[in-house]
């Protein structure tokens, strides 16, 4: 995932991650392999010397790549909000976070009306209205169930052992 370029990285992610979760995992790999590179930066800034592994890691790794493939999943995932390709559980979870992030700009509103700063206030009020539609618009989502690859498959195959374990069953007795 971090190592690979753009376009297997794309055919990577629509064949081996149909998932928002598993989506959502692939995103946070890509920050914090970001977050590792960034900081081999400052050390290289700071100069420091580098061990070795931490010199191969930043001679492979590429931080425009990281980024365009940061970029890439985020609006995969903004796609699958938006078109409610979420479970229950994935639901909850972009909830919880809308909610706190709906919290945070409430405390913004708050600073920025106590220190008088009308413009900032009314941009963290729409800000606010735009969270608040989303959240709304999440919420009114019905949950997908996904579904095994072969479940037609699997059924069938179940059905053949129930026959055969009740067969099994009665010559027994």
């Amino acid at each position: 995932v971090i190592f690979a370029d753009l376009p297997a990285f794309r055919t990577m992610v629509a064949k081996k991650t149909p998932s928002f979760s598993q989506r959502r995992r692939a995103l946070d790999v890509l920050k914090a392999a970001k977050a590792r590179l960034a900081a081999i930066e400052a050390k290289l800034a700071e100069l420091q010397p580098l061990s070795e592994e931490e010199q191969s890691y930043y001679d492979s790794s590429d931080a425009d790549g990281l980024q365009a493939k940061q970029d890439f999943l985020q609006a995969l995932l903004e796609e699958m909000i938006a078109a409610g390709q979420l479970t229950k559980p994935e639901q909850s979870a972009v909830l919880e976070q809308l909610q706190q992030k709906l919290e945070a700009v409430e405390a913004q509103v708050a600073a920025a009306a106590a220190a008088g700063s009308s413009k900032k206030e009314a941009k963290l009020r729409e800000a606010r209205e735009k969270l608040e539609a989303r959240r709304a618009a999440v919420s009114a989502l019905k949950p997908i169930a996904n579904r095994p690859k072969f479940a037609s498959e699997i059924g069938a195959v179940q059905k053949r052992l129930a026959a055969l374990d009740a067969l099994e069953r009665s010559a027994k007795v």
